[in-house]
């Protein structure tokens, strides 16, 4: 296992300001934090996914294929954009 470097760089700072006790307590709620959103967020989207589908083959093939690449080409383009925001 890797190490998280956040993880590492609040306990080194709680440490050198005297804190640990709040470094074990900041590293824990961020821990906690992210198990979380690892574990509610995908089976939300799968159950998103599987409500939105049946809504959408209503339709007609072309419209669900359009929406299909509008919503692909958005995401990427939402991916980039913060990229390059967490970049600047």
């Amino acid at each position: 296992m890797v190490p998280c470097p956040g993880a590492a760089t609040i306990m080194i700072f709680s440490i050198a300001v005297q804190a640990p006790l709040v470094g074990i307590f900041a590293v824990l709620a961020m821990s906690l934090g992210m198990a979380a959103v690892l574990t509610f967020v995908p089976p939300a989207a799968i159950l998103l996914r599987n409500r939105i589908n049946p809504l959408i083959e209503k339709w007609s093939p072309a419209t669900g294929e359009r929406i299909h690449r509008v919503l692909s080409i958005s995401g990427a383009v939402v991916l980039i954009l913060f990229g390059l925001l967490f970049l600047i």
